[in-house]
């Protein structure tokens, strides 16, 4: 590479040490420069602070490189008593301009990542009361702080901040989310799932496969859906001061799934790694983004200590069945089955930990103790630096960038090193290069895992079968009316918005059939009426190719005041099985308008107490018509609160490609409180099918109380 030997290079040494000597180093991987961060603790897991330059030696592919720059960094929260920041008490309303902080003044930058794709109600108040401990007790006023869902990819406000109020408010929105892989228990009853009846999978030709199948397509569908949202978060911190981490809070997190075998299902194999997998790629995704971020990933497994025994939840009969056909008592199998689920969702926790330099705490009784020892951790870390040689940047025969080792050691016994494994030899520079367009403040906003929240939007999507094999993703954008500038006489009042809608795939592609418009919002007095005690709605559909997780993001430019709101949203949507329908996602009446126009609400999007909540879904593959039989189930953090009875399904047309449309209604309870639930549909064959088909959906509810959600 000629060009490295640029005049740049005699600058590159005085440059790194500028950077070296600010408060916050700015981690980069140059042709001049690679520089690390490493962790060093003692036997019992306490910070190491007293080593020098010469402690250690750093390892590029296996080769000794010469450290040019070091650097001790500690970041221990002392803001109470730190002078550049003010301790006086002041009112919580005031306390997010009080505390803003300059670069300079910011000691550390934490994203506490929620997992709640893949986080089980049982696990989820355990979270919720740990990460609100952690903000009372941890966070520190020179502390910048995130919370980000996985399911959301936004965090308090879609901002970070030094605000406790706003941050306890963002732990609030930390809830079960039951379209994600979820379930009620943290650790999974087996034996229970009617399809994975022995005697029938048996008796159907690849039936066992097929089952694999789905749950490999499912597991790895989520699993994706994460990383993606957590490589975004990584890169937006690249440009952000102080020591940056992420607590990624998780229940499973594999590297892979297991291998499908045909065959009957008690002759399955274990998993196995598969290293050009969906997964594992992603995962190297984040791993070099981080190294070129600094940002260093921690992970928790949120699930409690189990025996990983049998219980009382496991299905005891179809137990002893599977444990006949392998030759094995029940309560053997059901260990070694719990024993290999168990550690296959740790694995991603143990990988992103190791090769980022984090830690990996597995089953955490107490969220909290275990987000305040990695707290104690992040408070010490050493910076190194070194100039890589040319080959470090060498492509493979396919102009593919090589990943290059990186291993630190240090010379003092009884210690230990941490730190990341190393990087894809492509310099920053090159890596961050973007094709030429418009930079405008709007697509940033879009684009941004943090976003911006000066404009409130609530963003609702779900899918729908367009045709065999092709799909829609259905949006509908609540807007906040009180956020506009909204101007002129009594009876047509007016504003300018530029609203841009995009669906992305996990890869960050973005998909054909994006919004990208100006609008125009005029009311009259009677609308406006309705807008400001409703909000306003703008609906849409994009057009997806294929099953699969996207991503929906949505970001809202009033042109007058120049406010910007951004939301997003995950959505997943299933491949038809090979036997059996899926329902498409739930579509409330209420959050719907006129296609590509913004209009005033016609009424509330919450519920109250007694009220009967319609919907309407799309019944999308072989199903019988006739026999089709629905129930609903209101659950609030993963607590039942109301199971309706079976009734027959009320079809109100059928598509061209032999889809059905339904339309139901749930009666919400009288007594329930007001708050935010969840709304399962099941529909089912009520008369008895070879295979018991049946299929579920799952749609947010809130009931009386607060702004439209």
């Amino acid at each position: 590479m000629p060009h490295r030997m640029s005049a740049r290079l005699c600058l590159s040494g005085a440059l790194a040490l500028l950077v070296i000597g600010a408060q916050e180093p700015s981690f980069r991987i140059s042709v001049n420069l690679v520089q690390i961060d490493a962790t060093v603790t003692d036997s019992h897991g306490k910070p190491v602070r007293d080593l020098t330059q010469s402690d250690f030696e750093v390892f590029l592919d296996g080769k000794p490189q010469p450290i040019t720059h070091f650097s001790h960094i500690q970041t221990d929260s002392t803001a109470a008593t730190d002078s550049a920041v003010s301790t006086a008490p002041k009112p919580e309303s005031m306390s997010r301009a009080a505390t803003r902080l300059k670069p300079e003044q910011v000691s550390r930058t934490v994203v506490i990542f929620v997992d709640d794709l893949s986080m089980s109600a049982q696990s989820v108040p355990f979270v919720r009361r740990g990460v609100l401990e952690t903000i009372e007790k941890r966070i520190g006023q020179r502390d910048l702080t995130a919370i980000v869902r996985a399911s959301a990819g936004l965090g308090a406000l879609q901002d970070f901040t030094t605000d406790k109020a706003m941050l306890r408010a963002a732990a609030d929105q930390i809830r079960w989310y039951p379209s994600g892989r979820g379930e009620i228990s943290a650790y999974r009853a087996l034996g229970t799932d009617p399809t994975r009846d022995l005697e029938e999978y048996n008796a159907v030709p690849g039936g066992a496969f097929t089952y694999q199948e789905e749950e490999n397509y499912r597991e790895t569908t989520f699993t994706v859906g994460v990383l993606d949202s957590l490589r975004r978060v990584v890169h937006g911190m690249a440009r952000l001061p102080g020591r940056k981490s992420v607590i990624v809070l998780s229940d499973r997190l594999p590297v892979a799934v297991r291998e499908i075998t045909d065959g009957p299902m008690e002759a399955r194999s274990t998993t196995k790694l598969d290293a050009s997998g969906p997964i594992l790629n992603r995962m190297g995704d984040c791993i070099d983004q981080a190294a070129r971020s600094g940002v260093v990933v921690y992970a928790i497994d949120t699930r409690s200590l189990s025996s990983l025994t049998i219980t009382a939840a496991d299905e005891s009969k179809m137990i002893h069945k599977v444990g006949v056909a392998q030759g094995v008592e029940g309560g053997e199998l059901v260990m070694k089955e719990r024993h290999e689920i168990h550690d296959q969702d740790q694995a991603g926790g143990w990988y992103l930990a190791k090769e980022t330099g984090g830690l990996m705490i597995p089953e955490a009784n107490d969220i909290g103790a275990s987000i305040s020892r990695i707290y104690a951790d992040m408070s010490s870390y050493y910076v190194l630096g070194f100039h890589p040689p040319e080959e470090a940047f060498e492509r493979a025969r396919d102009g593919r960038p090589l990943f290059r080792r990186i291993t630190v050691k240090v010379k003092r016994a009884g210690v230990q090193v941490r730190s990341r494994s190393g990087f894809f030899g492509m310099p920053d520079e090159e890596n961050s290069a973007r094709p030429e367009r418009a930079q405008l403040a709007l697509e940033s906003s879009l684009e941004s895992p943090f976003g911006s929240s000066a404009v409130e939007l609530r963003l609702h999507s779900s899918f729908l079968s367009a045709r065999k094999n092709e799909w829609l993703a259905r949006t509908s954008l609540w807007v906040d009316a009180h956020n506009l500038t909204l101007e002129g006489p009594t009876n047509n009042r007016a504003g300018i918005i530029h609203l841009l809608v995009r669906a992305f795939g996990v890869s960050g592609a973005e998909l054909e059939g994006g919004i990208d418009q100006v609008l125009k919002v005029s009311l009259d007095a009677e609308g406006y009426d309705r807008a400001m005690k409703y909000g306003l709605l703008y609906s849409t559909v994009i057009r997806v190719a294929k099953p699969g997780p996207y991503q929906v993001r949505a970001a809202l430019l009033d042109q007058a005041s120049g406010k910007i709101g951004t939301a997003n949203q995950f959505l997943a949507i299933p491949r038809q099985p090979r036997r059996g329908f899926l329902l498409s996602g739930i579509v409330f009446p209420q959050m719907l308008s006129k296609e590509d126009d913004i209009t005033p609400a016609a009424g509330p999007s919450s519920f109250g107490a007694g009220q009967a909540v319609p919907f309407a879904f799309e019944v999308i593959g072989g199903a019988g018509e006739k026999a089709l039989m629905i129930s609903t189930i209101l659950y609030r953090d993963g607590e039942l609160v109301k199971r309706s009875g079976l009734s027959p399904l009320h079809i109100s047309g059928k598509s061209l490609h032999g889809s059905l449309f339904a339309k139901s209604e749930m009666a919400i309870p009288q007594d329930v409180p007001a708050g935010d639930y969840r709304m399962q549909v099941i529909v089912s064959e009520g008369a008895p099918a070879p295979a018991g088909r049946a299929a579920s959906q799952w749609a947010d509810v809130t009931i009386n109380g607060g702004r439209p959600k």
